[in-house]
């Protein structure tokens, strides 16, 4: 989970941190993520001005990648937020979220901050909740896109290349930029030919 604020500096607009999947009392999915507040050099502080904050959450051990998000935090201005909070005497607040690969998809999201000693606000906790439809739609476009990519795997420096094998005749083997040998995501088969040939197979 990334979350950062719109005016960068040299501590304080930052911060990332692994979530942690549980199911809610209503049946709903929570993800949650917790971060130290008191830390010197990670931290997110919530100025009360017109910055904005922003923040993502990534799935799959591909951040900072499209096809890796399963939702973005729709910015919001974060004095409204300090105000929100002092108008309630509460510690948290609640804002929208967005699930970029689910139809009409929402979430919530509530963050938890703490006063810090000089009086700053830092973010200390985030969960955010969304419906087990959403999750479910999710899971189903993200398998689509896996198998994308192994059907059309990326072209580029890594891209497998073809060499011959001379002395098998017509083999073929696929080495990456590596030197090793890569699947070419192609299906074949072998069979031995003395007897009736194999059954047709539709791939």
């Amino acid at each position: 989970w990334t979350w950062m604020a719109s005016q960068k500096k040299t501590k304080g607009c930052y911060i990332e941190a692994p979530w942690h999947f549980t199911v809610g009392t209503a049946g709903t999915i929570l993800i949650e993520a917790s971060f130290v507040a008191m830390n010197p050099l990670f931290f997110l502080e919530l100025p009360g001005n017109d910055e904005f904050l922003a923040g993502c959450w990534w799935a799959g051990g591909e951040m900072h990648q499209n096809v890796a998000m399963l939702s973005a935090l729709e910015p919001c201005e974060t004095r409204s937020c300090l105000e929100k909070m002092e108008a309630d005497d509460s510690a948290s607040f609640t804002v929208d979220a967005s699930l970029p690969f689910c139809r009409g998809g929402k979430a919530s999201l509530h963050v938890v901050v703490e006063k810090q000693r000089l009086g700053s606000t830092r973010v200390s906790a985030v969960r955010l909740e969304l419906t087990a439809a959403a999750w479910s739609e999710w899971k189903a476009y993200r398998q689509k896109l896996r198998s994308g990519r192994k059907a059309w795997p990326p072209s580029g420096s890594t891209a497998p290349k073809e060499s011959t094998n001379e002395e098998g005749g017509g083999a073929a083997t696929f080495e990456g930029a590596d030197g090793l040998p890569q699947d070419d995501y192609t299906a074949s088969s072998s069979y031995d030919d003395s007897g009736p040939p194999p059954p047709c197979t539709i791939l």
